[in-house]
């Protein structure tokens, strides 16, 4: 899946509410629903060890159980697992989706990940297009030294041919 995938995904979940939903099960977790660590691994199909790394990079800040000292994931923190698991397919690094989950938490919504990926999208597009135009530029400059064929470049002006 690319990210362009991943972001599509994302703004789907977004138009709901919720991150994608996971197979089997409602699509937004109820706001009584509360998960142990390993429930929520299981669910996500990931490691409790993940969870852990989640946790520490920022991206899910579950309760404590008093006595315990376990873990409890509630509905914001089941809502961020999925989101981040989502985004981690995706690609996406810790960092940027530690920076989505504290702005929905601080924002109390989903507003903050739909201008997030809009901005994401945003930049993916104009690197792509500096790449593209840096290439062309590049196929003109080796052209012109006559290091390679020069019928294996697009010259300005002129269509690719297959």
């Amino acid at each position: 899946m690319s990210q362009w995938d991943v972001a599509d995904h994302a703004d789907a979940g977004v138009r709901l509410g919720s991150a994608a939903p996971t197979v089997g099960r409602s699509p937004t977790p109820t706001s009584t629903e509360s998960l142990s660590i390993g429930e929520l691994a299981h669910r996500l199909g990931v490691t409790a060890a993940t969870l852990r790394n989640w946790e520490t990079a920022g991206i899910l800040a579950p309760d404590r159980e008093p006595v315990t000292g376990h873990r409890v994931y509630g509905a914001p923190d089941i809502r961020d697992a999925e989101l981040a698991h989502l985004l981690r397919r995706g690609g996406y690094p810790l960092e940027h989706i530690s920076t989505v989950a504290r702005q929905i938490r601080t924002a109390g919504g989903t507003q903050a990940l739909s201008a997030a990926l809009d901005d994401w999208r945003r930049r993916l597009t104009v690197r792509g297009v500096a790449m593209l135009n840096a290439a062309v530029q590049l196929s003109h400059y080796v052209a012109l030294l006559g290091i390679a064929p020069a019928d294996r470049f697009i010259r300005p002006g002129a269509t690719a041919e297959h």
